[in-house]
C-alpha cells in the first residue's frame, strides 16, 4: 500500500496532570502548562514543524478556536478536543482523513521531542507499509540511558521491558472501524473477561508470564482493532518523555533549565 513522503499530524493538547498542586491548576488543559517559558504543546509543535516528513498539523485543543499565531503559528488548523481522549483522537483523525493516507498521532505532552525522532518514526512506519495502525514503543534500556530518573509503566515483551510512546499513526481508511472497536473496548473496561476475550486468553496468559512476543502482541492488537497493527520501536528516548504527572513536570522543568 502507498505511503506518502509527508504525513498530516494531529497534536492532542487536552488532559490534565495528576497530583498538580492547587497553585498550578490549569483549566486550559495540560498542553498549555508552562515549561521553560513556553506552553508544553508548543515545544512539541516546534519539533513537528521542523520535521521533514510532516505536512499539515492540526491542533486538537480544549481552547478551540485556538488563534494560530505566536507560539502556535506552526500549526495549520485547530479542532475542539472532546471530553475523553478517544473523543479528541477521532475528532482530530476525522479532520485529516484522506483516502488511505496515514495520519501521525502525537501526544501534546512531549516537551523534548525532536524533528529527528519524528522523521525516524515515520521512516520506520513506511517500511511496514502493509499495516494500517502503527504503535510506538521504547525499550527500558534506551529510556534509562537518557533519562535515568524518569518513571514509566513497563510491560515485558520478547524478554525485554518496554513502554508505549507519544507517537503513533493510523491510515485514514480504518479510522471508522477502529473507532467502533475502541468504543466497544471502552464499554468493556470494567469487564475483565470481556477484555481478555477481545485480546485472547492466550495473549493475556503470555503477557502475565512474560513470554509474549512482539509478533503475538501485534496479532492480538490487529484482532482487537480489526486493522493490521504493528509495533514500531524508536531508539529516541524523548518520544516517551510524557509529562503525565507532577513529578515528571518538575523533572522536565529542571532539564529545560540545564540545557
Amino acid at each position: 500500500m502507498s505511503f506518502p513522503q509527508q504525513l498530516s499530524a494531529i497534536l492532542l493538547m487536552g488532559g490534565h496532570i495528576k497530583d498538580m498542586p492547587a497553585s498550578e491548576q490549569n483549566n486550559k488543559g495540560k498542553g498549555y502548562i508552562d515549561i521553560g517559558g513556553h506552553s508544553m504543546s508548543a515545544l512539541t509543535l516546534d519539533s513537528l514543524r521542523k520535521a521533514k516528513r510532516v505536512g499539515k498539523i492540526t491542533l486538537v485543543t480544549p481552547q478551540h478556536p485556538q488563534e494560530l499565531s505566536g507560539e502556535w503559528a506552526g500549526a495549520d488548523a485547530s479542532v475542539p478536543a472532546g471530553t475523553h481522549l478517544s473523543d479528541s483522537l477521532f475528532t482530530g483523525l476525522d479532520a485529516c482523513k484522506s483516502g488511505t493516507d496515514p495520519i501521525l498521532i502525537v501526544a501534546g505532552d512531549l516537551p523534548f521531542l525532536t524533528a529527528d525522532a519524528v522523521d525516524d518514526f515515520i521512516d520506520r512506519c513506511s517500511k511496514r507499509d502493509d499495516c494500517s495502525v502503527w504503535y510506538g514503543y521504547l525499550s527500558k534500556q534506551n529510556s534509562l540511558a537518557k533519562y535515568p530518573t524518569l518513571r514509566h509503566t513497563w510491560g515485558k515483551v520478547s524478554g525485554q521491558k518496554y513502554c508505549g510512546t507519544g507517537l503513533n499513526a493510523m491510515r485514514s481508511d480504518v479510522v471508522d472501524i477502529v473507532r467502533e472497536q475502541v468504543s466497544m473496548l471502552t464499554t468493556l473496561r470494567k469487564n475483565v473477561w470481556g477484555i481478555a476475550k477481545a485480546l485472547g486468553f492466550s495473549t493475556i496468559f503470555r503477557l502475565l508470564c512474560g513470554t509474549l512476543t512482539i509478533g503475538q502482541a501485534e496479532e492480538a492488537l490487529s484482532r482487537c482493532l480489526k486493522a493490521k497493527t504493528c509495533g514500531i520501536e524508536s531508539p529516541f528516548a524523548e518520544v516517551a518523555f510524557n509529562v503525565d504527572d507532577y513529578d515528571n513536570l518538575v523533572l522536565a522543568r529542571q532539564l529545560i533549565k540545564e540545557r
